[in-house]
């Protein structure tokens, strides 16, 4: 597409405003009632990557299914000339990461108001059976200039109820990704609510410090201390924050998602009523007690905001080394996958078997990591692989459990579930037994599924 184009009949594209590495944006005019719009064009690299269609699709599938102020609105897609488009409205504005950069740390109360205005926004998602954006960050956030209404963009990878959507080797920012992103099959895979709250503290932590909680340098530095849950306090960065408000960050910041608040109204009820004259003066940070570490929250004055939370663990001063660790090892060999892994191997007979975020079952000599065979699944393979009479079980995000023959590869049967199965396969007398992100624990004749 091109300036002077008209696009489904009705778009005239008069300007190019924004380019990516996966899409451009035109600004353009409906010719039929004079609007101004913005359209997003798929790159044409791209048109013939399935998965990233279906989800430049899904996208607009599910802009198109909200209507929230605080929402970007799509007005409708499609494709022509084997270019997929987005017509949407057209916003004002730029992003939350230009407007950090431009004002450096926000005001309190601005800071306050964005978030609330985000939550709003996500809260009526949910109510609309989206259950998690899974990728809100600054640069997904535009904030409207002349009314400083915050608009939440891009529900390209957002999860809603019952889907099983195939997606590439990332489904998120690692720099706003929280742990049970990182480490799904460490956290249960649970991605909902809690994990679109992780994101807001770290946002709301950028706006108030203009800086992330994390120092690391590297998407893997930065990585490792959001599992470990290593954050600075706020209020030694910036002395002027409300102790009530700290303790909120540090909540939404819990490594384990349990500890966080479990859904956006809690947050949003204890922004509300920290906001409040009343409130904020009671929960006023004590005169000669600071929280420095995460070991010291549960031993604070309690407060309306602040619940027991169990230890976290604390980095060591001085690095650890052991003794028995002074020589290096030897490497033998590895292999390298298209996709992260978050399963963990299994050894029958010489061979390894293992799944990967690129949607494959990799089979490998277990001695000098030679292929032998590899099966696509619809999704990532986050479940660990289950051998048994010469067959392989393992389950896929894209909702089925597969039997494969070990030693070929070969589809033997499947069975589809309602949702990600990312639990490890059990057998015993002949059955398979199984959880599905579903909420159901399945048991099935190995035999005859």
């Amino acid at each position: 597409m091109k300036i002077g184009d008209i696009v489904n009949s009705q778009y005239k594209i008069l300007d190019k405003i924004g380019i990516g590495g996966m899409s451009t944006v035109y600004l353009a005019r409906d010719i039929k009632t004079g609007e101004t719009v913005a359209i997003k064009v798929m790159d044409d690299k791209l048109i013939n990557d399935s998965d990233y269609v279906l989800r430049f699709e899904r996208e607009a599938k599910v802009g198109i299914s909200l209507n929230h102020p605080n929402i970007a609105n799509v007005i409708t897609y499609g494709k022509e000339d084997d270019t997929y488009f987005i017509v949407m409205e057209y916003i004002q504005g730029i992003t939350l990461t230009e407007y950090i950069k431009k004002k450096g740390p926000l005001p309190i109360k601005e800071s306050l108001d964005i978030i609330l205005q985000i939550l709003s926004a996500l809260s009526y998602a949910y109510s609309k059976g989206i259950q998690a954006h899974r990728d809100i960050k600054p640069g997904n956030i535009m904030i409207e200039l002349k009314t400083n209404r915050v608009k939440v963009m891009d529900f390209g990878i957002a999860k809603t109820i019952g889907s099983s959507l195939t997606h590439s080797t990332a489904l998120y920012t690692p720099r706003y990704a929280s742990p049970e992103q990182l480490l799904p099959t460490k956290f249960g895979n649970r991605i909902d609510q809690r994990t679109d709250i992780y994101a807001i503290g770290i946002i709301l932590f950028e706006m108030l410090t203009g800086k992330s909680p994390y120092s690391g340098t590297t998407p893997a530095e930065i990585s490792e201390q959001q599992i470990k849950g290593y954050i600075p306090n706020i209020s030694e960065i910036r002395r002027d924050i409300p102790y009530f408000l700290s303790q909120i960050i540090l909540k939404c910041l819990q490594t384990n998602p349990n500890n966080r608040y479990q859904t956006v109204e809690e947050l949003i009820n204890d922004l509300k009523q920290g906001l409040s004259p009343k409130t904020t003066t009671q929960l006023e940070e004590p005169t000669k007690t600071t929280i420095s570490k995460r070991e010291s929250y549960e031993s604070q004055p309690s407060s309306p905001l602040q619940p027991k939370l169990p230890p976290q663990p604390q980095p060591p001063s001085q690095p650890f080394r052991s003794k028995t660790l002074n020589k290096p090892f030897n490497l033998i060999w590895k292999y390298k996958t298209g996709g992260g892994i978050h399963s963990s191997p299994t050894i029958y007979n010489g061979k390894l078997y293992i799944g990967s975020n690129d949607y494959y079952i990799y089979c490998l000599n277990a001695s000098d990591g030679s292929l032998i065979w590899k099966y696509k699944t619809g999704d990532w393979v986050t479940s660990t692989p289950t051998i048994y009479n010469g067959k392989l079980y393992i389950g896929s995000d894209d909702s089925y459990i597969y039997c494969l023959n070990a030693s070929n590869g070969s589809l033997i049967w499947r069975y589809k579930t309602g949702d990600w199965v990312t639990s490890t396969p059990t057998i015993y007398n002949g059955k398979l037994y199984v959880g599905s992100y579903d909420c159901y624990i399945y048991c099935l004749d190995i035999e005859e599924p």
